[in-house]
């Protein structure tokens, strides 16, 4: 729930066809915002990067161009698709694709649950070997109860 702006932005040269992504890890969900579905939320984070709002405050100048340059794409696309991409990331690092759900809902009409397809269509299933994530960056010690390291014996 960071808000820190649009994932990932792809453009094919040659069609036009532009590409919006929201890449989620494990059990995160979407925020407020990106619920509203990917072309509000893209625009939002546009219109936010130009007009350096909110998170956008302390954006170094050179990502105007950026914006201005996406926006030209989207304003231009021969096509637009907008997807979340989901992935499982186990305790030491290691991510594991694990689907894509479309995220091109109009605003207040998203499905309480998303589908993950993998890249044949089929639907993706969540791999059972995967240990749960943890709760620090890969390679942290676990804590206690009362948020102390545990120690080895």
């Amino acid at each position: 729930n960071s808000d820190n702006g649009i994932d990932l932005v792809g453009r094919n040269p040659e069609t036009g066809a532009v590409k919006v992504v929201e890449v989620k890890a494990n059990s995160a969900s979407l925020n407020e915002l990106q619920s509203e579905g990917g072309p509000k939320y893209a625009d939002l984070q546009i219109r936010r990067a130009l007009s350096g709002e909110g998170n956008w405050r302390s954006t170094p100048t050179s990502m105007g161009g950026t914006a201005i340059e996406i926006r030209k794409w989207l304003r231009s696309a021969s096509s637009k698709e907008y997807e979340i991409w989901k992935y499982d990331v186990d305790d030491a690092g290691n991510a594991t694709y694990r689907g894509k759900a479309d995220w091109s809902w109009k605003p207040g009409s998203k499905s309480k649950r998303l589908t993950y397809r993998d890249d044949t269509g089929s639907v993706a299933r969540k791999s059972s070997n995967l240990k749960p994530p943890s709760t620090g960056p890969p390679g942290s010690k676990s804590l206690g109860a009362r948020g102390e390291a545990n120690k080895e014996k």
